[in-house]
Protein backbone atom coordinates (compact mmCIF):
# COMPACT_ATOMS: atom_id res chain seq x y z
CA UNK A 1 0.00 0.00 0.00
CA UNK A 2 1.30 3.26 -0.68
CA UNK A 3 1.03 6.23 1.30
CA UNK A 4 0.98 8.60 -1.41
CA UNK A 5 -2.47 9.85 -2.13
CA UNK A 6 -4.09 8.86 -5.72
CA UNK A 7 -4.20 11.19 -8.83
CA UNK A 8 -7.80 9.81 -8.99
CA UNK A 9 -9.28 7.74 -6.09
CA UNK A 10 -12.78 5.65 -5.95
CA UNK A 11 -12.27 3.85 -2.87
CA UNK A 12 -11.07 4.12 0.21
CA UNK A 13 -9.63 1.07 2.73
CA UNK A 14 -8.14 0.94 5.93
CA UNK A 15 -4.72 -0.21 6.96
CA UNK A 16 -3.99 -2.37 9.84
CA UNK A 17 -3.67 0.06 12.07
CA UNK A 18 -7.06 1.57 11.04
CA UNK A 19 -5.56 4.25 9.05
CA UNK A 20 -7.75 5.35 6.21
CA UNK A 21 -6.48 5.34 2.30
CA UNK A 22 -7.64 6.16 -0.99
CA UNK A 23 -7.53 3.36 -3.41
CA UNK A 24 -7.00 4.60 -7.05
CA UNK A 25 -9.98 4.00 -9.09
CA UNK A 26 -8.09 3.03 -12.00
CA UNK A 27 -6.63 0.01 -9.67
CA UNK A 28 -10.18 -0.70 -8.86
CA UNK A 29 -11.16 -0.66 -12.39
CA UNK A 30 -8.44 -3.30 -13.42
CA UNK A 31 -9.22 -5.22 -10.13
CA UNK A 32 -13.02 -5.46 -11.18
CA UNK A 33 -12.28 -6.62 -14.74
CA UNK A 34 -9.70 -9.30 -13.38
CA UNK A 35 -13.28 -10.48 -11.07
CA UNK A 36 -15.25 -10.11 -14.19
CA UNK A 37 -12.85 -12.64 -16.60
CA UNK A 38 -13.15 -15.02 -13.07
CA UNK A 39 -16.45 -15.03 -12.49
CA UNK A 40 -16.92 -15.86 -16.43
CA UNK A 41 -14.63 -18.34 -16.65
CA UNK A 42 -15.43 -20.06 -13.09
CA UNK A 43 -18.82 -19.21 -12.01
CA UNK A 44 -21.05 -18.45 -14.88
CA UNK A 45 -22.56 -21.87 -16.04
CA UNK A 46 -22.10 -22.75 -19.81
CA UNK A 47 -25.39 -22.37 -20.61
CA UNK A 48 -25.35 -18.80 -19.14
CA UNK A 49 -22.43 -18.25 -20.89
CA UNK A 50 -24.05 -19.42 -24.30
CA UNK A 51 -27.03 -17.06 -23.43
CA UNK A 52 -24.92 -13.86 -22.90
CA UNK A 53 -22.61 -14.84 -26.01
CA UNK A 54 -25.59 -14.35 -28.38
CA UNK A 55 -26.60 -11.25 -26.72
CA UNK A 56 -23.84 -9.52 -27.12
CA UNK A 57 -21.61 -10.96 -29.02
CA UNK A 58 -23.48 -13.83 -31.34
CA UNK A 59 -21.05 -16.68 -32.28
CA UNK A 60 -18.07 -15.28 -30.95
CA UNK A 61 -17.76 -16.30 -26.80
CA UNK A 62 -14.04 -14.94 -26.53
CA UNK A 63 -15.61 -11.11 -27.85
CA UNK A 64 -18.52 -11.97 -25.94
CA UNK A 65 -16.34 -12.49 -22.53
CA UNK A 66 -14.18 -8.93 -23.77
CA UNK A 67 -17.23 -7.02 -23.84
CA UNK A 68 -18.58 -8.19 -20.33
CA UNK A 69 -15.18 -7.53 -18.51
CA UNK A 70 -15.03 -3.97 -20.30
CA UNK A 71 -18.80 -3.11 -19.09
CA UNK A 72 -17.65 -4.11 -15.89
CA UNK A 73 -14.22 -2.40 -15.65
CA UNK A 74 -16.13 0.62 -16.76
CA UNK A 75 -18.69 0.59 -13.73
CA UNK A 76 -17.22 3.73 -11.33
CA UNK A 77 -15.63 5.34 -13.96
CA UNK A 78 -17.95 8.63 -13.03
CA UNK A 79 -15.61 8.75 -10.20
CA UNK A 80 -13.39 10.78 -12.31
CA UNK A 81 -15.09 13.96 -11.96
CA UNK A 82 -14.36 17.14 -9.97
CA UNK A 83 -17.34 16.48 -8.27
CA UNK A 84 -17.02 13.05 -6.52
CA UNK A 85 -12.89 13.82 -5.91
CA UNK A 86 -13.83 16.51 -4.17
CA UNK A 87 -16.71 15.01 -2.37
CA UNK A 88 -18.45 18.01 -2.59
CA UNK A 89 -22.18 17.10 -1.80
CA UNK A 90 -20.57 14.22 1.08
CA UNK A 91 -22.44 14.81 4.58
CA UNK A 92 -18.94 13.65 6.08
Amino acid sequence: MTTARPTFWGKTERDSDGKLHAYDVRAHLLDTVAASFALWDLWLRPGLRDIITQAIAPGDPARARAIAAAVAGLHDIGKVNPLFQSQALSAR
